[in-house]
């Protein structure tokens, strides 16, 4: 019974000391988009709190992931492209610059 006791807390304060430390050491921040492998894990980081970090798949399905997770498994974090130009056909056939913003 002690020994149940003692892992049930062992794992809480593991979680805890994970949130820390993903905390300063920032490998991945807010809307980012990760994958942690080989479990194909994969979405967009919603918020990292003391326990768990929650994302967003493709589907908006909420993953909440123990924070402990990121220091037993390898985790790849998305590069972002830089806002896109392309030329748009514009009024009198001239061509026109359009932003799509940041897409990942």
């Amino acid at each position: 019974m002690i020994a149940v006791a003692f892992f049930a807390v062992w794992s809480l304060i593991g979680n805890i000391l994970a949130g820390v430390i993903l905390f300063f050491t920032t490998p991945f921040k807010v809307n980012d988009t990760i994958e942690i492998m080989p479990d194909e894990i994969r979405g967009k980081v919603l918020a990292v709190n003391t326990f768990f970090t929650v994302l967003s798949d493709e589907e908006q399905n909420l993953i909440s992931v123990p924070n402990s997770v990121f220091f037993q498994k390898y985790t790849k974090r998305m590069k972002k492209e830089r806002g896109k130009k392309v030329e748009m056909a514009g009024d009198r056939g001239q061509g026109k610059l359009v932003d799509l913003g940041d897409e990942v």
